[in-house]
């Protein structure tokens, strides 16, 4: 896991590993058609890092709002502290559909 690498990284410098706030970046398309949510933010991973690493499906927040508020519930439960978003589709009503996401967040 990640954070392993991170506490011993922190640890061999000489910090507090439960003192690094626990935040993490990814990107998020939400379309209830899963396939065109992966296409979509293929094509923006592919403009902005110039090609796309690993599978998107594991490592990004895509399909409906549902699953999408159901994989970041899982980051948070798994001690997340911090989760950016970006929002990959620059369809407007992406921010309706996000809002609609959060609502479903657990605290």
């Amino acid at each position: 896991m990640i954070w392993e690498k991170v506490a011993g990284y922190a640890r061999a410098a000489g910090r507090n590993p439960n003192e690094i706030e626990k935040a993490g970046l990814t990107f998020m398309a939400i379309n209830d058609n899963k396939a065109k949510a992966v296409e979509t933010l293929a094509a923006y991973v592919t403009r902005y890092y110039g090609r796309v690493r690993g599978d998107l499906e594991s490592t990004a927040l895509v399909g409906s709002g549902a699953q999408c508020a159901e994989r970041i519930n899982s980051y948070f439960s798994k001690g997340l502290d911090t989760l950016i978003i970006g929002l990959a589709d620059p369809d407007p009503r992406q921010l309706d559909l996000f809002g609609e996401v959060l609502a479903q967040i657990k605290p």
